[in-house]
Parts: C-alpha cells; sequence; structure tokens
C-alpha cells in the first residue's frame, strides 16, 4: 500500500472522526436539540465531496462508506461515554452505521462522477447534493418548527441553492440544475421519510 493510500485512509477516519464526534461536542457545548443533531444531509454532502476530490470510483466508494460508518461510530460512541448507553448505541451503530455506509459510497461515487459530467447528466449530479439538503429541510418542515430546528431546516435550503450555484457553475445552466434539485428533492424527502419510520420502529430515539 502506498503512502498515498494512507495519507487518504487515514484523512477519511479522521473526517469521519470529526463528524460524528463534532456534531456530540457542538450539541453540548452550544445545547442544540435533538433535532438538529438528528440532521442526515449535511453528512451526505460530505460523501459527496469526498468523491469529488478522488481520483478513482472505488476509492471514492470506500472514502464515502468509511467516512459515514466512521462517524456514526464516534456518533454513538460519544452516547456511550456521556450516558453510559451501551446496548442502544451499539445496535444503533450497527444499524445507522450499514445505512451510512451504503448511502456514503453511493453519494461519493455521484461526487466522482460530477467531475467529468455534462449536459443532463451533469445538470443532475449537480444538484443532487441540494436535493438531499432540500429534502430533509421540505420533510422535516412539517414535523419542527422555530427554534434551532427551524434555523437548522432554513440553514439547509440555503446550503443548497448556494450548493447548486457553485456546482453547475461554468458546466450547466443553473435553471437545469435547480429543476433536477428540484426533482430530485421530493425522491429524497420520500425516502428518508421512509428510512426514520424504519429506524424508529427499530428503536432509534431521534426525531
Amino acid at each position: 500500500m502506498s503512502s498515498r493510500s494512507i495519507a487518504i485512509g487515514v484523512a477519511v477516519l479522521v473526517a469521519g472522526a470529526l463528524l460524528g464526534g463534532g456534531v456530540q461536542v457542538a450539541e453540548g457545548v452550544f445545547d442544540l436539540p435533538d433535532e438538529v443533531a438528528a440532521l442526515g444531509a449535511p453528512w451526505l454532502v460530505c460523501a459527496f465531496a469526498v468523491g469529488a476530490l478522488a481520483r478513482r470510483r472505488l476509492v471514492a466508494a470506500v472514502a464515502g462508506a468509511l467516512m459515514l460508518s466512521t462517524g456514526t461510530a464516534l456518533y454513538y460512541a460519544a452516547i456511550v461515554y456521556a450516558y453510559g448507553a451501551v446496548e442502544y448505541a451499539t445496535s444503533m451503530t450497527v444499524t445507522w452505521g450499514s445505512l451510512a455506509a451504503c448511502a456514503g459510497a453511493a453519494m461519493a461515487l455521484a461526487g466522482a462522477a460530477w467531475r467529468t459530467a455534462s449536459g443532463a447528466r451533469g445538470a443532475l449530479l449537480a444538484g443532487l447534493p441540494a436535493a438531499a439538503l432540500a429534502g430533509e429541510a421540505v420533510l422535516l418542515s412539517f414535523s419542527w418548527s422555530g427554534g434551532f430546528g427551524g434555523i437548522a431546516l432554513a440553514l439547509e435550503l440555503v446550503a443548497g441553492v448556494a450548493l447548486v450555484l457553485l456546482l453547475s457553475w461554468r458546466r450547466v445552466p443553473v435553471a437545469q440544475a435547480l429543476a433536477s434539485a428540484a426533482g430530485l428533492a421530493i425522491a429524497f424527502a420520500l425516502v428518508e421519510s421512509e428510512i426514520r419510520g424504519v429506524m424508529r420502529a427499530a428503536g432509534w430515539h431521534g426525531a
């Protein structure tokens, strides 16, 4: 294994640790509500970014899966440290960790494909991260209101628009990318609604 591969692997694991542990630290330091810590779309955007920076798609997929699964493990390790809920944390690490690995790999592959995509495909990929953010924001707006939760959802929408502009800049028409993001956002909202419902039935305490 080359030194570059080792460096990439270490960087991905550190990023995952910061992602998962950082959420828990921020929740305690800033007294954020559970709703904010339960947001999943920002994690998907991070996986997309990892894929966009990777040179090979296999590396992108592995890196995305590792980053999100590591982040999930650290997130629940912090819960064990703070509250001692070992059984709950172990169960959620396995279930959410498996889902996170699959989602991370898929989003990283999309990020890798975006690097060379153009036309309709480029517009679709440029709108994908924004769709994840917007879809989650729209879905959760039906059950969240005001406070930090409402602010977090508003920020997701703003970040989504910014991402569309950034990823489509000088590559594909912005209007086309925005249309793609709007359509994909509906799909993301439906899928996330189902996943959250299944996870709550499995014992998840998140929002």
